[in-house]
């Protein structure tokens, strides 16, 4: 387990403040993470749907009075659009050109399945194909940060349900999850994140991914569900058992300012006993338990040659649902 940094006591007046975009950043985990990463110092790009919802939650977060840096509204974004992602790029770039980007926290994401403007799985391309688009076209910010002996890194928030994804596509099926509007679209994206943390890795060299599980957390991602389901038989549920959104975003603040081995591409909440610790059968101590922090533990993925092979193809179906082509 590893603790959260103490809060430096004054920021430094000799470089730019570091820049950090969240996605999802108006509710929940992802306003946290924002909330935390500005008393950090960072400059924190709020990256949501909603433009007046966004305004309002850097208002929010700016009005506290122990901030070493601030949250800014940019532009909106919407992951189930891919235009959408190419216009809040475009903005960010424009903006902070000269500069680059520390860190990007892939943090948006519903459990709820439809089509989406471009015709694919409402929740795959929210949780994770938008997010690969935003990835790939902020490479190059990150890369400049990397050049100046910066260390940028990817957060990519996974979930214990990627345990739960649907078997078939492992390793070569993840052309129908993108337009297959299932039930099963949200375990399915989580263990996308994971690959693509992975892969990640691999081929971005110079930045650092990180997939992190936040744990059972009571936030908005409910939000669809029947309200008196919600008021009734779940939120009393979620709050007597479920984390909170400050403790949710633990693991994302962890993987951004502490120091990873490169080996250490999942980090999750819970404290496991020693007995669980070699991959339990059911990864029940990834659900629910005593929050301890951050810890990092093995997903549950194929080996070696599979593994492999299910991250390439996971990255040329991404491709060519975004619309992009594998750089030489």
């Amino acid at each position: 387990m590893k603790a959260l940094p103490d809060v430096p006591t004054l920021p430094s007046p000799s470089s730019p403040r570091p820049i950090c975009i969240v996605t999802g950043a108006n509710t929940g985990i992802g306003y946290q993470t924002s909330k935390y990463l500005c008393k950090y110092g960072y400059k924190v790009i709020l990256a949501c749907r909603s433009r007046e919802k966004g305004v309002k939650a850097a208002e929010d977060i700016n009005s506290e009075n122990d901030l070493l840096g601030e949250a800014v509204f940019l532009q909106p974004l919407d992951l189930s659009c891919f235009d959408s992602v190419r216009k809040f790029v475009d903005a960010f770039e424009e903006a902070h050109s000269n500069q680059g980007l520390d860190v990007l926290v892939n943090n948006a994401g519903i459990n709820t399945s439809g089509v989406s403007a471009d015709n694919l799985d409402l929740c795959f391309q929210t949780n994770f194909l938008g997010h690969f688009l935003l990835t790939r076209l902020l490479r190059a910010s990150l890369e400049k940060k990397s050049a100046f002996g910066g260390k940028p890194k990817i957060i990519n928030l996974s979930s214990v349900m990627h345990h739960f994804a649907t078997p078939r596509i492992k390793i070569n099926e993840w052309d129908e999850v993108t337009k297959s509007n299932s039930n099963n679209s949200y375990a399915d994206s989580k263990l996308a994140a994971i690959l693509f943390t992975i892969e990640l890795n691999r081929r971005f060299k110079g930045i650092s991914s990180i997939s992190v599980n936040p744990g059972a957390v009571d936030s908005e991602i409910w939000r669809n569900f029947p309200l008196l389901l919600r008021k009734y038989l779940l939120g009393p549920i979620f709050r007597l058992l479920y984390l909170s959104t400050e403790d949710g975003c633990h693991t994302t603040v962890a993987a951004i300012l502490n120091e990873w081995q490169h080996n250490e591409v999942y980090l999750e909440p819970y404290h496991l006993p020693k007995i669980w610790r070699r991959i339990p059968p059911y990864p029940s101590f990834e659900m629910l338990g005593p929050f301890q922090g951050s810890r990092a533990v093995q997903p549950r993925l194929l080996k070696n040659d599979a593994l492999r092979e299910s991250c390439s193809n996971l990255w040329l179906v991404s491709e060519a649902k975004c619309g992009l082509t594998t750089p030489k």
